[in-house]
Order: C-alpha cells, then structure tokens, then sequence
C-alpha cells in the first residue's frame, strides 16, 4: 500500500530535519540546500515560499550569518 500524500510529507520533512541536525558548522550552502529541499517536498497548499524564506531567515540568524532576502528586483532570478 503506497503513503498518501501527507504521510509521504510528514516523512520527508522528518528526514529533512534529521539530516539538517546532523550538519555540525552550517554554512549559507547548506541553509540554500536546506530552503530547496523544503520547497521541493512543498508541504502546504500555499505560502510555501514565505514559510521556506523565513526558516531560511531564521536559520542564517541563528547561525551568525547575514540573512538571505529576495528584493522585489530580484523575484524573476529566484523564481527561475
């Protein structure tokens, strides 16, 4: 029997954080790494851009790295 849809989810954003845990010195590689795996597991039905920016944010705080922040100038290189 396949996993629905939200079991698949649960399941990858699980692995997700376990292999983020296990980084020892994150760098604003791994957090890029970290933001585009999220996106790609797409857990909500909307606002999964602004949820990953903001993990992302929150991470490179966390981290004592200088937040990562898509200008309005920039949207069409990050959407691409």
């Amino acid at each position: 029997m396949a996993a629905s849809p939200q079991e698949a989810v649960e399941a990858d954003i699980a692995r997700l954080i376990c292999e983020y845990r296990e980084i020892l010195k994150p760098s604003l590689q791994n957090l890029a790494a970290l933001y585009a795996r999220f996106e790609t597991i797409h857990p909500f039905q909307d606002g999964n851009g602004r949820t990953g920016q903001i993990i992302l944010f929150r991470q490179s705080l966390r981290h004592g790295m200088i937040p990562v922040t898509v200008r309005d100038s920039q949207k069409p290189a990050y959407y691409a």
